[in-house]
């Protein structure tokens, strides 16, 4: 009895009482067409009980079949799309690899919003790989022991995927005094350094105060790589009216990270 009461509970859930009682009449009191149709009415709508229960849980039945045929399956979630970015890290000039560089990779739009930071370092072959979502990166900023930083902002890699780095060259400059004229006590010599298409290499401004006579020898940082270096300066001695010009020595080619001697008399 208490089955019967529970599959009544679900069958409620999807039929009124009335369809129901109208799907039982048809079902389990099947007349005679010969039957007198004053008759007919008479007879009573009567139903064995187990007759009854064999008709509800063919009902429950297919109406299970019915909603487990209507479930969807959940389509398999979205997977972010990656772009795979693979660059190298190459010596200006000698296109030697660089082991070892740090990589730091981002995106940075038109408005200069930069977002989706990353870094690398490079393996053997100067090679690093970036996997980034939905935006590849344009930006990145290398550094390696021994050589200048380079900063490519933006950077096309559909041209060339490789990053170049300059060596750090040493510049061993000798100044020595040969004019006969005095320079005031407290003068300055004021010496820099100049490189040409040089991504990252930053000019080195010593300003040397001068103790008459002394001659001396100065160490500068340089670039390599087949970059040309050249060197400007003049003597402050603070009484000037018109701005000094910068005297400037003759280039030099340095190759790769070596060492290239100036002379500056003065």
């Amino acid at each position: 009895m208490k089955k019967i009461i529970a599959l009544n509970k679900i069958l409620s859930g999807f039929f009124s009482k009335d369809q129901v009682v109208k799907f039982f009449r048809k079902t389990s009191h099947k007349q005679s067409p010969s039957t007198p149709a004053n008759m007919r009415k008479s007879i009573p709508l009567l139903m064995p009980k187990k007759s009854f229960n064999k008709q509800l849980q063919t009902i429950i039945l297919l109406l299970l079949i019915s909603l487990s045929s209507c479930k969807k399956d959940k389509p398999d979630p979205t997977v972010p799309s990656k772009i795979r970015q693979e660059l190298r890290v190459i010596e200006a000039n000698s296109n030697i690899p660089i082991k070892g560089a740090t990589v730091i990779g981002s995106f940075c739009s038109g408005w200069g919003l930069c977002g989706h930071p990353d870094s690398a370092i490079t393996n053997d072959s100067g090679k690093v790989v970036f996997l980034s979502k939905d935006v590849g990166m344009n930006t990145f900023e290398i550094h390696a022991n021994k050589y200048w930083p380079a900063f490519y902002i933006p950077f096309n890699t559909d041209d060339s995927n490789n990053l170049v780095l300059t060596p750090i060259a040493i510049l061993k400059v000798r100044i020595t005094k040969v004019d006969q004229s005095q320079y005031p006590s407290g003068s300055v010599f004021k010496l820099g350094n100049a490189m040409n298409s040089c991504n990252g290499c930053v000019i080195d401004l010593p300003q040397l105060t001068l103790t008459l006579p002394q001659d001396r020898i100065v160490y500068m940082k340089g670039a390599g790589g087949g970059t040309s270096n050249y060197l400007e300066w003049y003597v402050d001695s603070g009484q000037q009216i018109v701005p000094n010009t910068w005297n400037i020595t003759p280039s030099v080619v340095i190759n790769r990270s070596d060492t290239a001697e100036f002379l500056i008399e003065y």
